[in-house]
């Protein structure tokens, strides 16, 4: 009985989706030793990711990464055989812990690559406008192909591609507009700027 009660709340919490309330002792460690060992198992369960996230040197790329080693890892860790109450309450304290980490980096991460995507987005839809007003228009190029992106690109490329349209909508210089060479017989241009410059992980198409 002590056995099932300990996989179950074990697996309960690796599989839990309610992070606003990890910090929570569940029912099982609502006695005054066992919610201790949850909070301290809670904070080194997030202190555990901290490194493993210092290890990969903050890299948003790798954010997926850091998410499976440390899922797969608590996984592989969960105890096969049954321990005491306050042992139980340690490392689901640590599983909700870690998750609840990985969680906030997703956070952390979306944020961070939507701020630099908003940073292209402008600072390229400006040089596009300034190219075309200087040059009276600019031609179509190759179609670069955009590579396969996760958490940190796709919040690259969707807020570049907003900010792009924006900022060239809008832009103007003492020679002129942008607006024009936004919209036909320029639009085709346009387009092409915006998904070349957007791109996160830009693939030459003459050399894939």
């Amino acid at each position: 009985m002590a056995r099932c009660l300990w996989t179950f709340l074990i697996l309960s919490v690796l599989f839990s989706s309610a992070v606003a309330s990890a910090q929570t002792p569940p029912a099982a460690c609502t006695a005054i030793r066992n919610a201790s060992a949850y909070r301290a198992g809670y904070i080194t369960g997030r202190s555990l990711v901290r490194q493993a996230w210092s290890g990969v040197m903050n890299d948003c790329d790798r954010v997926e990464d850091v998410e499976y080693a440390v899922s797969t890892a608590l996984q592989r860790s969960v105890p096969t055989s049954a321990g005491t109450p306050y042992l139980t309450c340690r490392f689901a304290g640590l599983a909700q812990g870690a998750l609840s980490q990985v969680d906030g980096l997703f956070t952390t991460c979306a944020d961070e690559c939507y701020v630099e995507g908003q940073f292209i987005g402008e600072v390229s839809a400006m040089a596009y406008c300034e190219l075309s007003i200087l040059l009276n228009g600019l031609g179509i190029d190759d179609l670069l192909i955009r590579g396969s992106v996760q958490t940190c690109g796709l919040s690259f490329e969707i807020a570049c591609d907003s900010n792009f349209e924006t900022t060239a909508i809008s832009y103007s210089n003492p020679f002129g507009r942008c607006l024009p060479y936004v919209r036909a017989p320029y639009d085709a241009v346009f387009a092409q700027a915006q998904y070349n410059q957007c791109a996160y992980d830009p693939i030459d198409p003459e050399n894939p």
